[in-house]
Order: C-alpha cells, then sequence, then structure tokens
C-alpha cells in the first residue's frame, strides 16, 4: 500500500549520510496513490526539490 512506500522513502532518507536534513510532505489520495513533495538538503549545501506522484500496484490473491 502506499503508506508502506511512504515509509520506505522516509528510512532510506534517514538512513543516507549525505542527507542533512529533509522536509517531506506526504499525502494519501488512495489506498494505492499518493504524491511526495518538498526539499532534501544535503550536506555539501545543495538542495532537491522533490515531487512525485505514486500509484502503487497490488496483486490481490483471490480464491474460488
Amino acid at each position: 500500500m502506499i503508506e508502506a512506500y511512504f515509509q520506505e522513502i522516509r528510512s532510506l532518507l534517514e538512513s543516507l549520510i549525505i542527507v542533512r536534513s529533509f522536509d517531506i510532505n506526504f499525502q494519501k489520495r488512495d489506498i494505492d496513490e499518493g504524491f511526495i513533495r518538498g526539499n532534501i538538503y544535503f550536506v555539501n549545501d545543495s538542495i532537491l526539490h522533490v515531487r512525485e506522484f505514486i500509484s502503487v500496484q497490488t496483486i490481490r490473491e483471490r480464491k474460488m
């Protein structure tokens, strides 16, 4: 689901030593859709402006 993707992004940013800090807004649009917007601040004083629309497809097993 989209919350798992958001958590994966947060964890990745927190683990990178080149990232000084980040200000990211995670918006859930639907159970499988979301939007990420914000800034990532690096240790060399550069800034990455981020915008991403995400549509996560999940496979649901159906038993008959």
